[in-house]
């Protein structure tokens, strides 16, 4: 029962660590980042369009979108969210993303805190994961697919045009809300979630302690 109860903890743990341990995102980078930035956006942005540092090296200047135009909790953004192997730079494939929370840093600009969407086996039913699959709430969500979100994969991004892109008939790269109703099933799942992973973290601690 304890070999079970350890092996269901270090699964959990995994949603854990990268549910509280996001990559720190703040204007203090390295020049290799700039430098990757900088690449990144010369061959997907207009022609002339250059990212540079300001006041001194190693500071990444984003192309923030109005404060006016941040998203709202629960809606679906369209962005260039970054790999698992490179957390700290935008995707070259778009996708959509759920909004968690919007927020302003030190100077006033907009950041959103933006869940991972894919529609890689939209039906998969885990407890980090969270689908949209009947096509009413796909339509009132802007997904052209089936999708699933992982509550695993949440990072805080700048709103800019370095991670989030507008679809042609959009004017910001919100492209949709989700349901009152999903939201309160969402909403239920989180405090699940996060209750399974604090009984987990529990019974691990007791376990440590049992041995010592």
């Amino acid at each position: 029962m304890r070999k079970l109860r350890q092996a269901t903890s270090r699964g959990i743990s995994a949603v854990s660590h990268a549910i509280q341990q996001q990559p720190d995102y703040c204007s203090e980078v390295s020049d290799e980042y700039v430098t990757a930035l900088q690449n990144h956006v010369n061959k997907s942005k207009p022609k002339g369009f250059k990212l540079t540092p300001i006041s001194e090296p190693g500071v990444v200047t984003y192309r923030f979108f109005p404060f006016s135009t941040a998203p709202a909790p629960y809606d679906v953004v369209w962005s260039n969210f970054p790999t698992v192997e490179d957390p700290k730079m935008p995707a070259p494939k778009p996708r959509p993303a759920l909004v968690r929370q919007a927020f302003q840093d030190q100077d006033g600009n907009p950041w959103v805190k933006v869940v991972y969407g894919t529609s890689k086996d939209p039906y998969r039913g885990g407890p980090a994961d969270f689908s949209i699959v009947t096509l009413s709430e796909m339509q009132v969500c802007g997904l052209k697919q089936a999708t699933r979100f992982r509550l695993d994969r949440e990072l805080e991004l700048p709103w800019s045009r370095e991670f989030f892109e507008c679809l042609a008939d959009k004017p910001t790269p919100i492209i949709g809300h989700m349901p009152a109703y999903e939201v309160r099933k969402l909403q239920i799942q989180i405090a699940h979630l996060q209750n399974l992973i604090a009984r987990l973290q529990e019974a691990t601690a007791s376990d440590e302690g049992d041995e010592q």
